[in-house]
């Protein structure tokens, strides 16, 4: 969702993901009568907003915040049990980026 007010630009990124079967293969998770004693990640969703003005000539600045609510995504044992992971503990489709901010300021020639 976003809304702009004369030079400014406002962004709200809402991510929703839905739980599934905490398992290694993908393949089983869409049939849950497959997957045998899988535990089950919960739901999650994560807040993004930013912020941009575009009044000074030429100069685009903008920050945000990753993670807005600073919100741990649901546990999952396959990701802390197998090394093959980045993000151990937590599923691949989550941000580790926790309440991260970010910043830029743009110059463009003209």
């Amino acid at each position: 969702m976003s809304a702009d007010w004369r030079s400014w630009k406002r962004n709200l990124y809402i991510r929703p993901v839905d739980g599934f079967a905490d398992t290694p293969n993908p393949w089983t998770a869409s049939d849950p009568s497959v997957v045998n004693d899988a535990r089950h990640v919960g739901t999650n969703e994560q807040w993004d907003i930013s912020l941009a003005y575009t009044g000074f000539k030429n100069w685009r600045l903008a920050g945000g915040i990753i993670n807005r609510w600073d919100k741990t995504p649901p546990f999952s044992a396959t990701n802390l049990l197998n090394n093959q992971y980045s993000s151990e503990g937590f599923a691949e489709i989550y941000s580790p980026a926790a309440g991260s901010s970010t910043s830029e300021a743009t110059y463009t020639f003209k």
